[in-house]
């Protein structure tokens, strides 16, 4: 498997944008991305590590009040209360 730093959307054959076809969790935490290309269709995982979670006390979490329910759950707003 060919894994990408964290943050590295960019596709490494031809450098075009990519999408997310599927997300993993790993037993440390992390999470795996398969990704495909949406300029050559090259298909490549990236790996971000650990997530850190959100205290409730200093942040909300906001959904969007237009939009079908799956694009409300996706297109969230993380505000520092």
């Amino acid at each position: 498997m060919k894994y990408q730093p964290v943050n590295k959307n960019t596709c490494p054959e031809c450098g075009g944008d990519s999408r997310v076809m599927r997300t993993y969790y790993t037993d440390a935490n992390d999470v795996a991305r398969r990704r495909c290309c949406r300029v050559c269709d090259y298909k490549f995982w990236t790996l971000a590590s650990g997530e850190e979670p959100l205290s409730n006390r200093d942040y909300k979490v906001r959904y969007p009040a237009k939009g079908t329910e799956r694009e409300r759950h996706r297109l969230v707003r993380v505000e520092k209360r």
